[in-house]
């Protein structure tokens, strides 16, 4: 049976799937009761998980049995707060959010999907990896991972007619993709051709997002409160998660109007907070301009002038905020645009790189001819080494950030010592010199070494393939040694664990369902 392509974006705050019609147009995939957005809320109830709104419901009743905004939590060995007293890592709730998205599409398409799912432009490695572990523990038939923002730069070219096989667009466009979302923030400069999408450079923030904003609205709201009453509503887990829900929907109020009253209740006592769109700004102006600065420093790594960008694209939900397009106005000179509906973007344009994916894999019938795709590495990668004249050890960056995707580079290195039995290898990711600055995403020791004199020549391949994902091969000249990198990542669950946990995941019911799991996970894991 042939695949159908589906593209799915897992937020930090919403989640969304779409495909891509036999007229090779996109669509979005609604839920039962037509809603496109599903909220990325997990309820683990002792009969049942729940996903999505229902989920939201549950917060105020049983807080310590809701995960949500896991997304920022990913490459973590557990989920930041336990769930029933228990630790989670962060992929198995994802993987719950990925399985109740996948039986929207089954009921939907009612034939076998293949799935690419979005990542943000500056997940690291281990986050790449750790979506993909999701993805697998849901049972997804997972075709590959994208960039959030090449994907809504794939939505906005199919609506430009980049993708049309009329070919009626010629002219090459440069964009600049402004996606800020719940919780995590990229820019991406692209160049949209005829059947390519080119990224010029990105960067970003895993820690920037809507959520800030909310964040800061709720510490406004409790020191009213405070004021008032003596008392912080933030000293209470399940009233302060009450509260920032409340200052969510009130920061999309203050969007569409210029004034909100925000009830904030707690030990029985009650403070209305008013709070202008003005004040809502002022207070987070800082985070506005940390996007602003980002912007700008991506334009100037892709060789751009702002007049030489034909293009602002928002994308993310928090893109709605005035201020932000206010704000890239000022900048840019140019107003930004949103000709694509800024929650269905990122997913509309995974749909068209599944498809892309399926027709270059062969299979007939799928309604988009392939494309090329060239996506850069958002961090440098690097070997740890130490300087011959200081003797310290030191960041050796073999791939640069911004680098085109796929690369393959070597470096040369040589032996520190006569007869070294040994030679460690670490692979470092992150731009500074020092590694304890760096993350350091693989270790792998080569021993046994022939005795082989100080400075003996060793030469190390790193090969990063387009989706982000790493090999790594050392060399030892003149003899037969080779090592191929195997990524040991500490805190990562083996296939057989994630094999586990899709049963687990899978068995339709609730939270006891996890206990076995989670006594295998906390600390006896094979490696």
């Amino acid at each position: 049976m042939d695949r159908v392509p589906v593209g799915i974006d897992l937020g930090t705050t919403f989640s969304s799937a779409a495909t891509v019609s036999p007229e090779g147009l996109t669509e979005m995939l609604p839920d039962e009761l037509g809603n496109v957005l599903t909220p990325s809320v997990v309820y683990f109830g002792d009969t049942e998980i729940v996903v999505g709104r229902e989920a939201l419901r549950e917060i105020g009743h049983h807080f310590d049995s809701i995960a949500d905004t896991a997304k920022r939590d990913i490459g973590q060995p557990f989920y930041r707060r336990p769930i029933q007293g228990k630790s989670l890592p962060p992929e198995v709730i994802q993987a719950c959010i990925l399985r109740h998205l996948n039986k929207t599409i089954e009921s939907r398409l009612k034939s076998t999907a293949a799935v690419v799912i979005t990542v943000p432009a500056f997940f690291d490695e281990r986050r790449r990896k750790f979506t993909i572990d999701a993805g697998r523990m849901a049972g997804l038939e997972l075709l590959d991972i994208i960039n959030e923002p090449t994907a809504a730069a794939l939505a906005f070219g199919e609506q430009l007619g980049f993708l049309a096989k009329d070919g009626s667009v010629q002219k090459p466009i440069r964009a600049i993709v402004f996606d800020l979302g719940g919780g995590t923030f990229d820019v991406t400069a692209i160049e949209l051709k005829k059947d390519c999408f080119r990224t010029l450079a990105t960067d970003g923030d895993i820690r920037l997002g809507g959520t800030e904003w909310d964040d800061r609205l709720a510490r406004y709201c409790s020191q009213k409160f405070e004021a008032e009453h003596r008392s912080d509503p933030r000293e209470d887990a399940a009233a302060s998660a009450k509260l920032l829900r409340q200052c969510e929907e009130a920061k999309q109020t203050l969007s569409t109007r210029n004034q909100v009253t925000i009830p904030v209740e707690y030990n029985g006592k009650q403070a209305d907070v008013v709070v202008t769109r003005e004040q809502f700004e002022s207070l987070t102006v800082d985070l506005l301009e940390r996007t602003a600065h980002t912007a700008d420093s991506v334009r100037i790594a892709a060789g751009l002038k702002w007049e030489n960008v034909d293009r602002l694209l928002l994308v993310g939900g928090s893109t709605r905020m005035p201020m932000v397009g206010e704000r890239l106005q000022r900048l840019a000179g140019r107003m930004p645009e949103q000709s694509v509906n800024p929650d269905e973007a990122i997913a509309r344009g995974a749909a068209i790189y599944a498809a892309h994916l399926l027709a270059k894999s062969g299979q007939q019938g799928v309604p988009l001819k392939t494309l090329d795709v060239v996506d850069v590495n958002s961090h440098s990668l690097g070997i740890e080494g130490v300087h011959l004249a200081t003797g310290r050890k030191e960041n050796s960056i073999v791939i640069p950030r911004n680098t085109p995707l796929p690369a393959r580079f070597v470096q040369s290195y040589v032996t520190r010592e006569d007869h070294q039995p040994s030679i460690v290898l670490k692979v470092l990711e992150g731009e500074m010199s020092d590694p304890a600055d760096c993350i350091t995403i693989g270790r792998a020791v080569l021993r046994d070494l022939p005795e082989l004199p100080k400075g003996h020549p060793l030469e190390v391949t790193l090969e990063y393939e387009s989706n982000g994902r790493l090999n790594v091969l050392l060399t030892v000249e003149g003899t037969d040694r080779t090592l191929e990198m195997d990524l040991q990542r500490g805190d990562s669950l083996t296939s057989r664990r994630v094999v586990e946990w899709q049963g687990a995941i899978a068995a339709d019911g609730g939270f006891d369902a996890f206990e076995e799991m989670l006594q295998s996970v906390l600390g006896i894991d094979e490696k």
